[in-house]
């Protein structure tokens, strides 16, 4: 998978492995980033146009992760939309969500998540899909405390509205 015409790690079903990896690339270094967690108080999202549901079908995620970086203007790296990557905020927000199930987003310094995000893959145990070949990332589990909203340990939550007005 590419992005910006640079090779990027990609693996399906491990987005917040795909992004930890997307923000230490050196040709996005350069930029404002931001890790995006999108879940919401039932942990279940719709989303459409995913590459992991049919074209025109949604997909329920209990989490997805994205990445913000910012050129001239904030763009979103979503290396499972169907929607060109990188894409504008304003297309992302306006195609990506479903109004009846509204989103919640945490917002997080890439910094902080590279720091202080670790997954030993346990949420996937039981899952079909396989594991990516790199090794687990940090020491330990703590993916839920980024994808709790209710927890206010890491970064900033915001509803939609609020992403649009500020990344959008």
């Amino acid at each position: 998978m590419k992005l910006n015409g640079s090779p990027v790690k990609y693996w399906p079903f491990f987005c917040e492995e795909n992004i930890w990896h997307l923000c230490q690339e050196n040709f996005l270094k350069p930029f404002a980033r931001k890790v995006v967690f999108i879940s919401n108080t039932n942990r279940c999202v719709a989303m459409k146009l995913q590459k992991a549901a049919p074209p025109g079908a949604r997909v329920a995620w209990d989490y997805h992760v994205i990445l913000l970086f910012r050129e001239s203007e904030w763009k979103v790296a979503d290396l499972d939309t169907r929607l060109s990557l990188p894409c504008s905020t304003e297309e992302y927000f306006a195609n990506s969500f479903v109004p009846a199930d509204p989103p919640t987003f945490r917002v997080v310094d890439v910094d902080d998540f590279i720091r202080h995000f670790a997954s030993d893959r346990r949420h996937m145990r039981n899952q079909p899909q396989a594991p990516p070949p790199w090794n687990c990332i940090g020491t330990g589990f703590n993916l839920w405390d980024f994808v709790d909203v209710s927890n206010t340990g890491y970064g900033r939550i915001y509803d939609l509205k609020e992403m649009v007005k500020e990344f959008g």
